[in-house]
């Protein structure tokens, strides 16, 4: 990605042949998660226990038969809801298994994403149901 390209450096290095070979070398900052190898295992754990509940309870939540998502504006947030949850899974799976220090783009990468996708997880069905309640609203009464 563009954004962590400063963090590294090309260097040419020759080998005994006299070919040039290009190798990338990381020179940005280093970080430190305070969380021992046991809580970092666990994290691990636990969330791709949840994100897989909470794949199985979104796609199974698209098979049940209401009127309302028949209609494309409760039907629409429901769908766009799976862009956050991809992101949110390939942060969950870019958790650094080992503890060491960390580089941006893996912390970035993985944590960053998690942080940024979780809130948007919960705005689009939030809207659906917003919505179905009013289209249940003007439907029923």
């Amino acid at each position: 990605m563009k954004k962590y390209a400063d963090d590294y450096e090309i260097v040419i290095v020759e080998d005994e042949k006299g070919n040039e070979k290009k190798t990338t070398v990381y020179r940005g900052a280093y970080y430190e998660i305070d969380v021992d190898q046991q809580r970092l295992d666990q994290l691990r754990g636990l969330s791709r226990f949840l994100l897989l509940g909470t794949a199985l309870l979104h796609v199974g939540a698209g098979f049940v038969a209401n009127p309302g998502m028949y209609q494309f504006y409760i039907s629409l947030p429901y769908v766009l809801s799976f862009l956050p949850l991809y992101f949110l899974a390939e942060g969950m799976l870019r958790i650094p298994k080992e503890k060491r220090p960390f580089r941006s783009d893996e912390v970035g990468l993985s944590f960053g994403r998690m942080q940024k996708a979780s809130p948007f997880l919960f705005f689009p069905p939030g809207c659906g149901r917003c919505w179905s309640v009013d289209f249940y609203h003007w439907v029923c009464c």
